[in-house]
């Protein structure tokens, strides 16, 4: 459930099918009230229709009404006249579809988390690449798990929850509020500091490398195991953090600082294949943050900032703004596993197979000219445990971010080695309970993400929490989603509902 008061307060239902004498999964939410939007059916059947994998399937969807009168939320009429800010109007939306998946926190291995995450990033690639579609949210509660089989590695990751997604023509367009809709403690570092950036495929990028680090932090043994105190403090202090700028929230302060130097907010830890990863990721995310253009994206938008912070905050919010780095990056030409441009007199083209398969391609064999491919794959990877195979840092280059290939492979290279050391390398690492729990805030702590309160209205208690957004309800959280897919318990999560001919137990 989304605890946010103003937010989409989105809660999840296993339902059951009377025509197809199934359980199936129903969201039920309250997204924007806006003709300019497409629904989040229509965004999965885009998806689908562009081959787009890894992604859940839909089988009804629709806007709640009663009779001929569609639900809609009222408050904005209200709040606009007392305290002349704009709460924008909402409306109620249910959506079925026919799985029903396991939590991120339900992989009991590296290796299926591993296999989870690059099974979501394919499906990210291919909704960029084939549907000009952005995630735009990608979070721990967003990427969800399939399991295929008994086995250990029979599982698929699934990329869900589109409903926060933007097509690559609505991008450039950005709003009128300085804010990013998406998980606080997933999103960038560069859209935590600088809130009036457009969003890029390398926003949405580093957030799985965010989950990555969180799930690590949570669930796996590193230098703050056992010291509950110290890793609560390190949690609250990397993700949680904000502070009130002129008319919106700023954060990341930490998680900036990891990026820029390359840093993890961990030690020592237990799986070697784990280690291997993130310290891949970490080179690549420096190598990022260092590019000449990132550089010069970060100081337009810091002198914007500055200027910002003169005017009186009665001012409207500006714009956001686009940096000289177009939302795609460089010419996708260049890129090395990107598609082409189509011409608008052209007849759209079919989708191309890129043959980058979730199980066992490597990349680098559909990158076309690939100079500078590390060759720190294989034989890199098998010299040493211990070794960081990163390259030296080249702030001349293309920020790494900007496309799909250097992230994928990291996860690719990592995963080939684990499955040719399987016998010492896939092993249940993950310990038994979570080592730190999100502590609740209280209403004077807690963000906005938007439009800084009006001087009447700071007393209020209606502030939005920067606590993880969990769209999924009482199924996402590790105790409840674990009685899911327990028998004797599943009458007690049902609730009952009727949508075209769907009901509950």
């Amino acid at each position: 459930m989304n605890n946010s008061p103003t937010g989409r307060s989105t809660i999840g239902y296993v339902a059951f099918d009377i025509r197809g004498k199934r359980l199936v999964f129903m969201r039920d939410s309250w997204p924007l009230d806006s003709s300019l939007r497409k629904t989040e059916r229509t965004v999965y059947q885009d998806l689908w229709r562009n081959g787009v994998k890894n992604i859940a399937r839909p089988i009804s969807g629709e806007i709640v009404k009663s009779g001929d009168k569609v639900h809609r939320t009222i408050t904005q009429k209200y709040r606009d006249t007392a305290h002349g800010k704009d709460t924008r109007a909402r409306i109620h939306f249910r959506l079925i579809t026919d799985e029903i998946y396991e939590p991120l926190d339900n992989c009991k291995c590296s290796y299926k988390l591993i296999l989870v995450l690059s099974d979501a990033l394919l499906a990210h690639y291919l909704a960029w690449t084939k549907a000009d579609i952005l995630h735009c949210d990608i979070s721990m509660n967003n990427i969800m798990v399939k399991c295929t089989g008994p086995k250990v590695g029979q599982v698929e990751g699934i990329l869900n929850d589109w409903d926060l997604c933007k097509y690559e023509s609505e991008l450039k367009k950005g709003s009128s509020h300085p804010t990013h809709p998406g998980t606080w403690q997933f999103s960038s570092a560069m859209l935590l500091q600088y809130p009036i950036k457009l969003r890029q495929v390398s926003d949405d990028l580093e957030s799985f490398v965010h989950i990555l680090h969180w799930t690590i932090l949570m669930w796996y043994e590193h230098s703050l195991s056992g010291l509950s105190s110290e890793l609560r403090h390190l949690v609250s202090r990397t993700y949680d953090e904000f502070e009130t700028f002129v008319d919106y929230d700023t954060g990341g302060f930490h998680i900036f600082n990891y990026m820029l130097l390359g840093k993890l907010p961990f030690a020592n830890l237990s799986s070697k294949p784990l280690e291997r990863l993130t310290n891949k990721l970490a080179g690549i995310c420096e190598e990022h943050y260092n590019a000449s253009s990132t550089k010069e994206q970060i100081a337009k938008l810091e002198d914007i900032k500055i200027q910002k912070g003169k005017k009186s905050p009665s001012q409207p919010p500006a714009a956001p703004v686009e940096i000289d780095i177009s939302v795609r990056g460089d010419d996708p030409a260049e890129l090395k596993i990107q598609k082409g441009k189509k011409s608008p007199s052209q007849p759209p083209a079919a989708p191309v197979e890129i043959d980058i398969s979730v199980r066992g391609d490597d990349p680098a064999e559909h990158s076309g000219s690939q100079e500078g491919a590390e060759s720190s794959g294989e034989e890199g990877a098998e010299s040493s445990d211990e070794e960081d195979a990163r390259p030296l840092l080249d702030t001349s280059t293309k920020p790494k971010l900007q496309e799909h290939f250097w992230i994928w492979q990291a996860f690719r290279e990592v995963i080939k080695y684990m499955e040719k050391n399987s016998n010492t390398q896939i092993t249940n690492d993950k310990v038994d309970k979570p080592q730190f729990t999100q502590a609740t805030e209280s209403s004077a702590q807690q963000s906005t993400r938007g439009l800084k309160r009006s001087a009447q209205s700071s007393n209020e208690s209606s502030r939005s929490s920067k606590r993880p957004r969990t769209t999924k309800g009482a199924l996402t959280t590790s105790s409840s989603m674990d009685s899911t897919f327990k028998r004797t318990r599943m009458n007690s999560l049902m609730i009952a509902l009727k949508l075209r001919g769907y009901c509950a137990l």
